[in-house]
């Protein structure tokens, strides 16, 4: 499209904020009610991405977490522990309700978490986690289980008073020219494949 990006990596809860604020233009991120309060989504999602159930290598419920068909029958077992990020909207919308769960400030206190049997599972999405495992160092230390506990869409979301607002309509175009063409998933594969 022409436009230069300038991308920052920032806190969640200061990159929302910033966004609200006007401080940045954008954020690529999960469409909510409350975001789309203070911005406007991209139509078509830029990346879809599954929730899986995470634990550690050596957890002994590993055999039971495979088990879990469900979001529901995971959650109806009283005896796992969570974790979850603080401002992890999907989580909080999913897993304030079960009976053991540790919210933390960063994904990596997860993994260590994970890594030594403190919590049993850690719901999260495979590009996420295999990212943040190989950068990480936890790659053999927690292991996916690959039973689906939902999906979400993710967007570019674009503040109510950034002058980029008025390039959605180009941007969405853009998206559905590349989703037909089969473009869009081979961008997807190349960003992702190096944390495979």
């Amino acid at each position: 499209m022409g436009v230069k990006l300038d991308a920052k990596i920032l806190p969640w809860a200061r990159g929302q904020l910033q966004v609200q604020e006007g401080a940045i233009d954008a954020i690529f991120t999960i469409s909510t009610a409350e975001r789309l309060s203070y911005s406007e989504a991209s139509e078509l999602p830029l990346f879809v991405s599954d929730y899986y159930l995470y634990t550690g290598s050596h957890n002994p419920h590993i055999a039971l977490l495979r088990s879990m068909d469900s979001l529901q029958a995971l959650k109806e077992n009283q005896m796992l522990g969570h974790a979850y990020i603080l401002g992890a909207g999907w989580h909080e919308a999913n897993l304030a309700d079960v009976a053991k769960k540790e919210i933390v400030q960063d994904s990596k206190h997860i993994l260590k978490l994970l890594q030594h049997n403190r919590i049993d599972v850690y719901i999260e999405q495979r590009a996420l986690m295999n990212y943040q495992m190989k950068v990480l160092g936890f790659k053999d230390e927690i292991v996916e289980v690959p039973n689906s506990m939902g999906a979400t869409n993710w967007h570019l979301m674009v503040g109510e008073n950034s002058p980029f607002k008025a390039d959605l309509p180009k941007l969405n175009k853009l998206i559905k020219d590349l989703t037909a063409s089969g473009e869009m998933a081979k961008i997807r594969e190349q960003i992702f494949s190096e944390y495979q």
